[in-house]
C-alpha cells in the first residue's frame, strides 16, 4: 500500500542521513549538521504522519 511505501521510503532516508552527517561532524561543521538533522527529522515525522511533507521530491 502506499503507506508502506511511505514507511519504507522513511526508513531508507534515516539510512541515508547518516553518510551526510557524519561528513558534516567530521569536517567540524557541528550547525551544519544539526540543521540537516533536523529539517530531516520534521520531514520524516510529516511524511510517517501525513503521507508527504513540502519539498517530498527532494529525497527521490
Amino acid at each position: 500500500t502506499t503507506r508502506e511505501r511511505v514507511l519504507a521510503a522513511v526508513e531508507t532516508i534515516k539510512v541515508e542521513l547518516k553518510e551526510p552527517l557524519e561528513q558534516l561532524y567530521a569536517e567540524n561543521k557541528l550547525v551544519e549538521a544539526q540543521r540537516l538533522a533536523q529539517r530531516t527529522q520534521f520531514d520524516i515525522e510529516m511524511m510517517a504522519e501525513v503521507g508527504f511533507c513540502n519539498g517530498i521530491e527532494n529525497y527521490s
